[in-house]
């Protein structure tokens, strides 16, 4: 061919328009829902651990916090009109760092999707809100205003937790977010374990050395290896309460079973079945009744989503259950005492709860849809119901309760949409989520479970995981089902 048969040159203007440039980050904005295409290599090399972006490592150090630290007790030399207990010097710090991030844009802002979790939470919030205001003249007149004020400041402190782990969290780091709670679990149960055995606190000595005294003062709940009014050793862990450890304890269980039931190497199913016996002893030592029933309630919902695997662990259960004997003597035959019929009716612990039913039964007739108002009966100035449900229904009446059961719901709900599916990524932080949502209602009808924080905190933070596991998933990006 020669040059005069060479076809035209190309003009510009005849090429078709180029597609714009992908965003860098896979992760949807808050107006598309979308995930945006990234390279994998880039994006691992950006997700924490190996990060130097700020807000997740904070909210590192929020886990940690609840797992080795009794932040509850240690408090910031001011005058404030709330308590400044440590986390709650840490979540402005958290909350104003998040709100630098988002005005400051780029690709590695933080970014939040609400899903129902997110609403029945809100929803619950304002409902609390609500029946403050509506209440406000029957508080002034009990002298409850200025408690209810603080208690909600309480809850809003959860809210924010919440919202900041969903928002922060990539879907790619939740695995390793899960395995720090695993090992900040772990470390909290031989902790406990040492106190039981050593009558040493570990996490309260410490803490009162490294927090500047100057600038915190450290309450201590009371003398170690001291008993209850029944003979029960007061084993605490990092909590303020037995039963507060014992809720956390068996909200991570579940990490070491689903362990057990994913892995296929020798040595890490050793390594998680170890670790559920230290959880069970850990609780077990606490003396109390709820370390059997919160621990069986996890075990129970794991087996509701996989049952036949499970049952398979049954063999397992029995050698756990023999190491617990070892690892905290003498606890595991006391608990069990105190189920027996005679023990049960006679333990103070229940008859002075049941006793006080009576009591509030004029409030919730008289005031059946939003309660007396959020703060009522509070348990800092009460403490006669150690009964979460009972307490709501009381203070914020049916709406506010259904409001506060619909948060584990929800939980529940959006979890079983991906516990079946075959990217552990996704259904172990939902599997999890489940479990811990529906150990926090039952222990919420044991105790006062929203008057000690960690127990939420701990629930939140797995919840919220979950949350950000999905992240711009659908179910269409579902490699398939799991078998049960």
């Amino acid at each position: 061919m020669s040059l005069t048969d060479a076809p035209p040159a190309v003009r510009a203007r005849d090429l078709p328009p180029a597609p714009p440039a992908p965003p860098l980050d896979d992760r949807p904005t808050f107006e598309d829902q979308g995930p945006a295409p990234r390279s994998r290599a880039r994006q691992i090399a950006d997700d924490w651990p190996h990060t130097r972006r700020v807000l997740p490592w904070l909210i590192a150090a929020f886990i940690a916090m609840l797992w080795l630290i009794p932040f509850n007790t240690i408090k910031l030399r001011v005058s404030f009109p709330i308590d400044l207990q440590l986390d709650r010097v840490m979540l402005p710090l958290l909350v104003g760092s998040w709100l630098v991030a988002v005005v400051s844009g780029g690709a590695s802002r933080p970014r939040l999707r609400l899903t129902a979790p997110h609403y029945a939470f809100l929803t619950f919030v304002l409902i609390c809100a609500v029946s403050i205001v509506v209440n406000e003249h029957t508080l002034n007149q009990t002298r409850e205003f200025d408690d209810a004020l603080k208690q909600l400041s309480i809850i809003f402190s959860y809210a924010a937790f919440f919202l900041m782990i969903t928002s922060i969290v990539r879907p790619t780091e939740v695995r390793a977010f899960l395995k720090l709670t695993f090992a900040l679990a772990v470390v909290a149960a031989i902790g406990t374990l040492w106190e039981y055995n050593a009558q040493y606190n570990v996490f309260y000595d410490l803490s009162s050395k490294i927090f500047i005294p100057k600038l915190f003062v450290s309450q201590s709940p009371g003398q170690l290896g001291a008993v209850d009014e029944i003979g029960r050793r007061l084993t605490r862990g990092p909590a303020q309460h037995g039963l507060e450890l014992t809720s956390m304890l068996a909200m991570a269980l579940p990490l070491a079973i689903i362990g057990l039931l994913e892995t296929r190497d020798r040595w890490a199913k050793i390594g998680y079945a170890l670790a559920a016996t230290l959880f069970l002893a850990a609780a077990i030592a606490t003396f109390r009744k709820t370390a059997i029933i919160a621990p069986v309630t996890a075990i129970a919902v794991l087996a509701v989503f996989r049952p036949r695997r499970v049952v398979r662990l049954a063999p397992l259960f029995l050698v756990i259950l023999a190491l617990v004997h070892v690892l905290s003597p003498g606890a595991f035959g006391s608990v069990l005492v105190q189920f027996q019929g005679s023990r049960l009716n006679s333990v103070s612990t229940v008859s002075d709860r049941t006793d006080d039913y009576d009591a509030v039964r004029p409030d919730v007739f008289l005031h059946p849809i939003l309660g007396r108002g959020y703060g009522a009966y509070s348990e800092a100035r009460y403490r006669i119901l150690d009964n979460e449900l009972l307490g709501y229904l009381v203070s914020i009446g049916v709406i506010g309760l259904l409001a506060y059961l619909a948060v584990m719901a929800c939980t529940v709900a959006v979890a079983r949409r991906w516990v079946r599916s075959r990217d552990p990524a996704v259904a172990t932080p939902h599997l999890a989520a489940a479990s811990a949502a529906v150990v926090f209602v039952v222990v919420s009808q044991l105790f006062d479970s929203m008057a000690f924080p960690h127990a939420p905190y701990v629930f939140l933070s797995i919840a919220g995981l979950a949350a950000a596991a999905t992240w711009g998933r659908t179910r269409a990006d579902d490699p398939g089902q799991v078998a049960p």
